[in-house]
């Protein structure tokens, strides 16, 4: 499989496991409301045996109790059925992508750099805003001093946003996993690694 068939492949399990994980996540909330449902039906069965004793229900009332159980425990069974298989779905595409993924890891590595360098571009673009905001902050700051000294209160602290882009600029601060060690070919080819 070459690089382009493997992002599209790519491409189609992602899709598909975005569904599969919709319809588990729907399950999930399916079979807890039949949960609920079961919990209501053994309370209100309870209750009716309760009422039966003393002569406040008839047998006709703890019957359908006991037949509302019996919907309530086939529908948990269903709804664990269907969770149950959702879930598998889910992790069957999740192996095939880690499947892909290893198979094709260089192609989806020069993806992964490509999108790395994208977000350093679009970070170091708000730079001069950024610098512009830094430096309002401080003339506040200088504006408020002699004030805040002649009042004997606190002046403006510090502007409240770290300044990033050294270590971007420097490459210290990626959109990388921290511990993924990227090498290039020409890297490879000098022994760099």
């Amino acid at each position: 499989m070459n690089s382009e068939q493997a992002r599209a492949r790519r491409a189609e399990l992602e899709v598909t496991l975005a569904t599969a994980q919709r319809n588990y996540s729907e399950g999930t909330v399916n079979r807890a409301q039949a949960e609920a449902e079961r919990a209501a039906a053994v309370r209100s069965l309870a209750a009716l045996k309760t009422a039966r004793a003393s002569g406040g229900a008839n047998s006709g009332e703890v019957d359908a109790a006991h037949k509302r159980l019996a919907r309530a425990d086939q529908s948990v069974a269903a709804q664990h059925e269907l969770t149950n298989a959702a879930l598998d779905a889910v992790k069957a595409l999740e192996y095939q992508l880690d499947e892909l993924f290893g198979a094709n890891l260089e192609a989806f590595v020069e993806d992964a750099e490509a999108a790395t360098r994208r977000a350093a571009t679009a970070l170091l673009a708000v730079e001069a805003p950024f610098e512009a905001a830094r430096e309002a902050w401080e003339a506040a700051a200088r504006a408020w001093a002699p004030l805040a000294r002649a009042a004997r209160v606190e002046g403006v602290g510090s502007f409240p946003v770290a300044d990033v882009f050294r270590d971007v600029r420097a490459g210290a601060v990626v959109a990388r996993p921290p511990s993924v060690l990227v090498t290039t070919a020409a890297q490879e080819a000098d022994g760099l690694e």
